[in-house]
């Protein structure tokens, strides 16, 4: 997930699962919106942006000093762009530093006319795919491609997220990419559906394909996916992609998810979602991750 609709999540986030945003306070102060998703890279992306009033003011956005720490130890930060969108200004640095595993990552802004922000987050285990068996079934009247998928479960890690890949040539030679949807209905560790949403015809989608699930429902340190995705003539072949998450990065995508997803909302028959940031001083998400993936699997036709 490279880029975060700023914008769109700044203007949601009235309410935290770690923190409860007092609303009136955005017209008297300047909130700074921040994210940052660290991985096994050398690299960590960190965006940063000024938060947009009520009343549909931006706030100034002077930034002093960008400070990321990896255990203690202080990476290179670096600005690598500057641009404004939808009248919000923008910054884009990255952390320069080695990153494993239990790292874990502080990452603290200094400015002119506002408090620090700060935020803290700690690199999951690698994620793990054991096996991965692609072929081609019927399933509710309609051919799918059905992807068998085990993976070790960590003692130390109980977030995930799923994604496919599929991938096709187009006329100039090019490979185009996209996420496909998976049938959410065929796999339990990805379906949340009960009889009353059921009943009341909320949907079931994931932000950006990314296919969320926890471990609680896994046995022998193993968890077995099937993975349904609709059948489409020109897609050549297939990819899996394997997301080990910290809490804080499940946690947001879930938020996100449920204010998605909460069709009854539209027309004002149910609570408002809450979202989610951990970010002190702030708002937005600093969070982690490991992949694993598949090599690239050719559908047989």
């Amino acid at each position: 997930m490279k880029h975060i609709e700023i914008s769109l999540i700044a203007c949601l986030l009235l309410t935290s699962c770690a923190d409860e945003i007092d609303i009136s306070k955005l017209d008297s102060q300047q909130f700074i919106t921040m994210y940052a998703f660290a991985s096994s890279n050398d690299t960590i992306p960190i965006e940063i942006s000024a938060a947009k009033h009520l009343n549909g003011k931006s706030s100034s956005l002077i930034i002093d000093t960008v400070l990321c720490n990896t255990n203690g130890d202080t990476d290179i930060v670096e600005l690598v762009g500057r641009d404004t969108i939808n009248g919000i200004i923008r910054e884009k640095y990255n952390a320069v530093g080695k990153h494993g595993e239990g790292d874990k990552i502080d990452i603290m802004i200094k400015g002119q006319k506002m408090p620090d922000v700060y935020a803290s987050t700690v690199i999951p285990p690698f994620a793990n795919i054991k096996t991965c068996i692609m072929d081609t079934v019927s399933y509710k009247g309609s051919l799918h491609v059905r992807f068998n998928l085990e993976l070790s479960d960590s003692v130390f890690c109980h977030h995930y997220a799923v994604r496919i890949v599929g991938r096709y040539t187009s006329d100039d030679g090019s490979y185009v990419k996209n996420y496909q949807e998976i049938e959410t209905s065929a796999e339990p560790f990805l379906n949340n559906y009960s009889e009353i949403s059921m009943d009341f015809s909320d949907n079931n989608g994931y932000y950006h394909n990314m296919y969320i699930f926890n471990d609680e429902t896994a046995n022998d340190g193993k968890i077995r996916l099937h993975l349904y995705v609709m059948q489409q003539f020109w897609m050549e072949d297939y990819k899996v992609e394997l997301f080990s998450l910290s809490p804080e990065y499940y946690i947001m995508l879930k938020s996100l998810n449920d204010i998605r997803n909460n069709t009854l909302g539209e027309y004002g028959l149910s609570f408002v979602s809450k979202s989610y940031t951990n970010i002190i001083n702030g708002i937005g998400c600093v969070g982690a991750f490991c992949k694993d993936e598949t090599v690239w699997m050719p559908v047989f036709k």
